[in-house]
C-alpha cells in the first residue's frame, strides 16, 4: 500500500502508529525510517551516522511503548515526535564527540542568503558570528526554513501548536539575528 498525500497523510500516521502500539512495527518502521533519512539529508545531518541513530529511536520507542509500568505516551504527531527524538540524539551524540552544534558547517554555503529570507538577499551578507549566538531554538528553525520546510511541517517538528507560532518564532529569530549582526 502506498502512502496517501496532503490531509489523509497525517490520518494515516495516526494508524501507524496506533498499531505500532499493538505490536504491527514493519508498517512503521518502513513507512518513517525513510523519511527520517529524507529529513536528516536536509538537515545536513551525518547519514551513515543517522542511520544508527534512528535505530536506536525506534528500540527506545518499543520498550517505552511495551513498558506497561509507565504512563502511555500521548504524542500529537509521530512524525514531529520521531524528528524531535533524531534532533535531540543528534545532538547529544555531537556533544559526546565534542563539537559545537550548529556550526557554520552544517549549513550548505548554497543556503547562506536564503538563510534569512530577507526581500533583497543581496543586501545582507550571511555572518556565521551573529547565527552561532543564537539561542537553539532560533537556529533549529532558520535551519529548518532554509531547508524548505512549510511552517506547517515545523510546527509540527517543532511541537508548536500552530504553523502561526512557528511563523512568529521565525520573525522573532530574524529580528534577532538583524540586532546582532547590527542590521535594521
Amino acid at each position: 500500500m502506498t502512502a496517501p498525500k496532503g490531509k489523509r497523510q497525517k490520518e494515516y500516521e495516526s494508524l501507524l502508529w496506533t498499531n505500532f502500539q499493538t505490536g504491527c512495527e514493519n508498517p512503521f518502521y518502513n513507512y518513517f525510517f525513510p523519511r527520517l533519512i529524507e529529513y536528516a539529508k536536509r538537515m545536513h545531518y551525518d547519514t551513515e551516522r543517522v542511520k544508527d541513530y534512528i535505530q536506536e529511536i525506534f528500540i527506545a520507542l518499543r520498550k517505552r511503548v511495551g513498558d506497561q509500568s509507565r504512563r502511555p505516551l500521548k504524542i500529537r504527531s509521530i512524525k514531529g515526535y520521531l524528528c524531535r527524538s533524531l534532533d535531540n540524539k543528534y545532538r547529544k551524540m555531537r556533544k559526546m564527540d565534542g563539537k559545537i552544534e550548529w556550526s557554520e558547517s552544517d549549513l550548505s554555503i548554497s543556503n547562506q542568503n536564503k538563510m534569512i529570507n530577507h526581500p533583497c538577499p543581496a543586501q545582507y551578507e550571511y555572518d556565521p558570528m551573529p547565527f552561532g549566538s543564537l539561542c537553539f531554538k532560533y537556529k533549529r528553525i532558520i535551519c529548518l526554513k532554509a531547508q524548505k520546510y512549510s511552517y506547517k511541517e515545523i510546527a509540527e517538528i517543532m511541537n508548536m501548536p500552530t504553523p502561526e507560532a512557528a511563523r512568529a518564532l521565525m520573525a522573532r529569530a530574524r529580528k534577532e539575528y538583524k540586532k546582532r549582526a547590527g542590521k535594521k
